[in-house]
């Protein structure tokens, strides 16, 4: 069983095949959005999740929501400037995101309070 998928280029399509997937690495490909994830369906056994590298300004609501057994996410160097208050909403297994390297970013009260910084 293939438990970790790096995805490059050539890869990307291909990433629905490994359906027990755990952990997933998505990085460097200046995805403008974490909806673009959505291009990774049926990977529900994700629990560590590195997307990192990309170039989007806003983590929207519910944005991570099909992987609902998230645990870690690495969302370093996006060029993230805010993150939404309900973005992680729903991922109740979920204990650390790191957001390093997003120089614009800005915490709102109730981010702080749940410590996804």
């Amino acid at each position: 069983m293939v438990n970790h998928i790096f995805c490059f280029k050539w890869l990307i399509y291909k990433i629905n095949i490994f359906p027990d997937v755990e952990n997933l690495t998505i990085t460097g490909f200046r995805l403008e959005s974490p909806q673009s994830i959505r291009l990774f369906p049926n990977n529900t056994n994700v629990k560590n999740l590195v997307f990192s590298g990309n170039v989007f300004p806003r983590v929207p609501e519910f944005a991570f929501n099909d992987f609902k057994k998230l645990e870690y996410i690495d969302l370093t160097g996006n060029h993230i400037r805010e993150i939404d208050n309900k973005a992680f909403q729903g991922l109740s297994n979920l204990k650390e995101v790191i957001t390093r390297h997003n120089l614009e970013l800005t915490y709102t009260e109730s981010l702080k309070v749940k410590k996804y910084q």
